[in-house]
């Protein structure tokens, strides 16, 4: 059971891994602002997302089995104790596994935040382009319930 513990964390983080790598190609895509490839992007993303859940609940799985058969393991145990029951062999082999993907999902975490800033940026600059083709200007204080106070003017008279 340790020894498929082990391969399942394994595959999480190659899974991660290549979560990260797309992250990297979403950012160069948002840069171009080419949104087929960012489409894309999106869709294999999608994917090894649900990848993960698997992978997660499997691992739960077998976390589950673990604490039925050694008592001392209670739920609010961290990985890094659970290592201690594990055979002397494969420890060394979890615990890096364990680190390699505290790792790359502080990373992951890093480029996503990046990533919302580019996309922050997008939208703020798609808003002040739409605002100014349509001669709307946004008010610098709030409306009722907190929403934006819109103005627009009148460039052509419908009525002549």
């Amino acid at each position: 059971m340790w020894q498929d513990l082990a391969e399942v964390l394994k595959q999480i983080q190659i899974y991660y891994t290549q979560l990260f790598t797309l992250s990297g190609k979403k950012r160069t895509a948002l840069v171009m602002v080419n949104l087929q490839t960012l489409e894309q992007l999106i869709h294999e993303e999608e994917e090894l997302v649900a990848k993960i859940q698997q992978a997660e609940t499997r691992r739960q799985t077998l976390l589950r089995q673990l604490a039925r058969q050694y008592q001392e393991i209670r739920p609010e145990a961290q990985m890094k104790d659970l290592y201690a029951y594990a055979p002397a062999a494969l420890r060394p082999v979890l615990e890096q596994l364990h680190m390699d993907l505290n790792t790359i999902l502080e990373r992951i975490k890093e480029a996503g935040g990046q990533n919302e800033l580019l996309i922050s940026g997008a939208l703020s600059a798609v808003r002040y382009q739409l605002n100014r083709l349509g001669q709307s200007v946004v008010e610098p204080a709030y409306g009722t319930h907190g929403q934006e106070v819109v103005s627009r003017q009148k460039k052509f008279d419908f009525q002549a």
